[in-house]
């Protein structure tokens, strides 16, 4: 049986504290991405390395907005499903915590941004708007540099 955490125990990621796994870690991620700009499509195939965190026969992996085409396992082609914002692997077959994977997914899509929401205190959502820090070298409001002055035009001499 699969080991999950409880909600309390906090995010698996604190950059993505929605996402994620228990029952594996990535220790690398390779990509190979073709785009094309006017159409707006992405074709890629990523390689995992991965490290079973428990005893599974599946693994669930984040694919947001694209598509899986094809899936291989230890260089197996294997079955998956495309579920919402997962691509859940079907491996086959059940393996052991601490067992080293490499999976390979073929994928293609239209990507588009992932849209985040913000909890208030009120339990409504909200946008985040952060502004850069002023620059060292602007001039302060007030200062003569910000002050507009009218300016003396040059007289015509007759």
């Amino acid at each position: 049986m699969a080991i999950r955490r409880n909600a309390s125990d906090g995010p698996l990621d604190a950059y993505v504290p929605q996402r994620g796994s228990t029952d594996y870690r990535v220790d690398h991620y390779g990509l190979d991405l073709r785009y094309r700009v006017r159409s707006n499509r992405i074709h890629g195939e990523a390689t995992l390395d991965v490290v079973l965190l428990a005893e599974v026969d599946s693994i669930e992996l984040d694919l947001v907005h694209l598509r899986a085409t094809k899936v291989h396992v230890g260089g197996t082609r294997v079955n998956y499903r495309n579920v919402g914002r997962k691509l859940k692997v079907l491996l086959g077959q059940w393996y052991d915590e601490g067992t080293e994977l490499q999976v390979v997914v073929d994928y293609e899509g239209t990507p588009s941004p992932r849209r985040a929401r913000a909890a208030t205190s009120a339990g409504r959502s909200s946008r985040t708007v952060r502004s850069s820090p002023p620059s060292p070298t602007a001039p302060r409001p007030g200062s003569r540099a910000t002050t507009t002055r009218r300016s003396r035009r040059p007289t015509r001499s007759r």
